[in-house]
């Protein structure tokens, strides 16, 4: 069975200087919330050392400036109306990359949190990744762009893989995790809303539509980190109806500078 584990959501906040380790990311209360005391949240320090890399080396010259983002999301156990662009409660810092009908939700595998704490020593639990569901039952190799899913009384459909930014990596004071999630294909995916609804935990993500091709998320995903991959490849995903409009536009600039396309 595939199903919501947790559900999250978050606002923009400013986070400070260094990076935030709560042992529980999903029960983060931030500044839109409850605000930040004495340069603590929780009982955990925030760290104002630079960044470290998944070894655990620092860089000095990490600039200890503050930043905004809502990456980091509380745990919400009521149910949520699903809109077309986001969960009741949920928003985004920057609208430019983030957010819009064709990432109106983020979900990640439940089945990836142990891996990464065994990869990188950390607490991360459900929520750690910045997305709204931790899914059971699913992940980048088993949903298709494109799958369409009942979840509650909402309708969504897979539109697109996602792409860390830089902002995961300052969260966790890890340099490059954004590069490991690209590299490990663990990177969750996004839903866009066909039917508005209310969802919550423990609710079922029901088939209604498997598309079984080619596009998975991870070959999708694939392919847009490939700079070099075959252009007849880049096509054939551009061409696909069901690709989020942001990456077909991508690959059909990708496509012109290959040659092959009508600037």
């Amino acid at each position: 069975m595939i199903r919501i584990t947790s559900v999250q959501v978050g606002k923009p906040q400013t986070m400070p200087a260094g990076h935030v380790e709560p042992t529980n990311l999903a029960t983060y209360h931030g500044p839109w919330d409850q605000g930040v005391q004495d340069n603590a949240v929780g009982d955990h320090r925030i760290e104002d050392h630079g960044v470290e890399d998944h070894r655990g080396r620092r860089d000095a010259n990490e600039a200890p400036l503050t930043w905004t983002s809502a990456i980091v999301k509380k745990s919400v156990h009521t149910r949520l109306w699903l809109g077309k662009e986001n969960l009741v409660g949920d928003a985004q810092a920057d609208l430019k990359n983030h957010g819009g009908p064709d990432k109106a939700v983020l979900g990640y595998s439940l089945e990836h949190y142990n891996q990464w704490r065994e990869e990188l020593g950390r607490p991360m639990l459900p929520g750690s990744f910045g997305e709204n569901f931790t899914i059971t039952g699913m992940n980048e190799d088993s949903v298709c762009v494109g799958d369409r899913f009942r979840i509650g009384t909402a309708v969504v459909e897979v539109s697109q893989p996602r792409q860390p930014c830089w902002k995961l990596s300052r969260l966790w004071g890890i340099a490059n995790l954004d590069e490991l999630v690209r590299q490990t294909g663990r990177t969750g995916w996004y839903f866009r809303v066909l039917e508005e609804g209310d969802v919550g935990v423990g609710d079922e993500l029901v088939p209604l539509t498997l598309r079984r091709n080619e596009w998975t998320v991870r070959a999708v995903s694939d392919i847009m980190n490939d700079k070099s991959a075959a252009p007849t490849r880049v096509k054939a995903l551009l061409d696909y109806e069901y690709l989020a409009e942001g990456w077909r536009d991508t690959l059909s600039r990708r496509w012109i500078e290959s040659g092959r396309g009508e600037g």
